[in-house]
C-alpha cells in the first residue's frame, strides 16, 4: 500500500542509499522496484511505474503495519533520507485527492 509519493526517481535512491532496483511488473504497468528492510522495522518497497504521467516514486509498506502505527511514516522518511520538499503525497495527511490520481495510472 502506498504511504508516500515522493518527487524522487530510482536513480536518486540508488545514489543516496546505494540500493539496487529491479525490473518487474504489476497489474498497472512495468516498473522498477527496490525492497529494503528498515532497521528494527518492516520491509518497504520503492516503486516507479514506467508509464506514470508524473515524476516520482511510490513508497509502500504493509497496510497492517501502517494501520497499527501511522507514525511509521516518519521512520520511513528518515530511513530513505527523504526531505519534506520531496514529498508529493502522504497517506493520512490531508492529501488524499492525490491518491486517486496515482491509482488511475
Amino acid at each position: 500500500m502506498p504511504v508516500l509519493v515522493v518527487a524522487l526517481e530510482p536513480s536518486d535512491f540508488e545514489q543516496r542509499l546505494g540500493v539496487t532496483f529491479h525490473d518487474s511488473f504489476d497489474n498497472l504497468d512495468y516498473l522498477k522496484v527496490a525492497v529494503l528492510q528498515m532497521p528494527g522495522g518492516p520491509r518497504i518497497a520503492i516503486i516507479r511505474h514506467r508509464g506514470s504521467p508524473t515524476p516520482g516514486a511510490d513508497i509502500c509498506l504493509s497496510e497492517a503495519v501502517f494501520d497499527r502505527n501511522p507514525a511509521i511514516v516518519a521512520q520511513v522518511l528518515e530511513t530513505l533520507d527523504v526531505r519534506g520538499e520531496d514529498i508529493v503525497w502522504s497517506r493520512g495527511h490531508g492529501h488524499e485527492p492525490m491518491a486517486a490520481a496515482r491509482t488511475s495510472v
